[in-house]
């Protein structure tokens, strides 16, 4: 008596698993009774076509940009997440805004450019996630203070200790004129929803 054909590992060591409709294909290919690998591969093909060829990720991501200073902390999920999608065979590049915080497939705030391909998935999936720019004065802020490492990791501590926004933020909300600039009405999600800031800015900062 014929000793019976594992259909499923089979199927699999000939690149059918990677497939969505493998569990028809199983169901089909083990009703048919074949007797060696050879006739079940052929009858598969000729019934369903060829196989899934899934192309491994890459062994190290492609190099991207990071728009952020070095002393702002990276949410480690987010890096994760953008190293991974820097694995993807057709990644070409990519970036990290100064926003960045871990999403779904790719970072909210990382950006992916894809060669030859399309990822819909790659969209983040947040909503109204925006970044605004503040101008300080440079009398205050000079570029050759800002030269200065303990300066700048002095005001990014500053900073993020006395600065946030929504779920989580500081005590002691203030208003301030950057929650009253025209350009948040530009986009009407935002602007319907302004008026919900929790922000605490810092009055003074000293070097």
């Amino acid at each position: 008596m014929a000793q019976k054909l594992n259909v499923n590992a089979l199927l699999h060591q000939a690149g059918y698993g990677a497939r969505k409709d493998f569990g028809a294909i199983a169901k089909w290919a083990a009703a048919q009774n074949y007797q060696n690998f050879e006739k079940l591969v052929i009858g598969v093909k000729a019934q369903f076509g060829e196989a899934m060829t899934v192309i491994p990720l890459r062994d190290e991501p492609v190099p991207f940009q990071k728009f952020l200073p070095d002393e702002l902390p990276v949410d480690s999920g987010a890096m994760d997440q953008m190293k991974k999608a820097m694995r993807l065979p057709v990644a070409a590049g990519g970036a990290l805004m100064p926003d960045c915080h871990q999403g779904y497939a790719l970072p909210i705030g990382g950006v992916a450019a894809l060669d030859g391909a399309i990822s819909p998935g790659f969209v983040g999936f947040d909503i109204g996630c925006r970044m605004h720019l503040s101008a300080f004065n440079p009398a205050v802020l000079s570029p050759d203070v800002l030269d200065d490492r303990r300066s700048r990791e002095g005001l990014m501590d500053h900073l993020i200790n006395s600065t946030s926004f929504g779920l989580g933020s500081v005590a002691g909300t203030v208003d301030h004129p950057v929650m009253h600039d025209p350009l948040w009405a530009q986009i009407r999600t935002v602007s319907q929803n302004v008026e919900k800031h929790d922000i605490s800015v810092p009055s003074s900062f000293s070097m």
